[in-house]
């Protein structure tokens, strides 16, 4: 063992932490891929109540659409939570070595180029607008107001 050996972490920690991160970031997407597919199968329920004219399917399906969407954004949630551990870990084992997340303001796409980057390079917040956390919770979000609007349209009979 050479000096300094007990300070570095060992495969096995690394391995573990990679491991969780790669899951709980891949459970993540794989989740999200679900919701857009099962969004599209809500929408297309609700498309058929709206051709029958059922109101009341219409409510319930925009009810479940609106539910099934809150859930998916609460395991959005949880997810990033999770992920975040792994990512949380990963940097207290890499220690000093290269970390691709610390080093993201230099990336050639947020500095400047094309039009998003240079619009999100001009501040953080602006930054923050273009993150996965961002964007899925702005969809799922978006999809439960649609479906809860839905469902109060279909309670009033599909007015035009």
């Amino acid at each position: 063992m050479n000096a300094g050996d007990e300070d570095r972490p060992s495969e096995a920690q690394l391995t573990y932490a990679w491991s969780w991160f790669q899951y709980h970031a891949g459970q993540r997407l794989t989740a999200f891929n679900f919701f857009l597919i099962i969004v599209g199968v809500v929408a297309v329920a609700f498309a058929q109540a709206i051709d029958k004219d059922w109101e009341i399917v219409g409510v319930a399906v925009g009810a479940l659409g609106a539910m099934i969407a809150i859930g998916f954004l609460a395991l959005d949630v949880r997810n990033e939570e999770l992920v975040d551990c792994g990512r949380e870990a990963l940097r207290a084992l890499e220690g000093g070595t290269v970390h691709p997340s610390r080093d993201a303001h230099r990336r050639v796409w947020l500095e400047g180029t094309g039009w998003i980057g240079s619009w999100a390079s001009r501040s953080d917040v602006r930054r923050g607008w273009i993150s996965h956390s961002r964007w899925l919770r702005l969809i799922e979000l978006a999809v439960a107001v649609l479906f809860a609007g839905a469902a109060v349209w279909a309670g009033f009979g599909f007015p035009a």
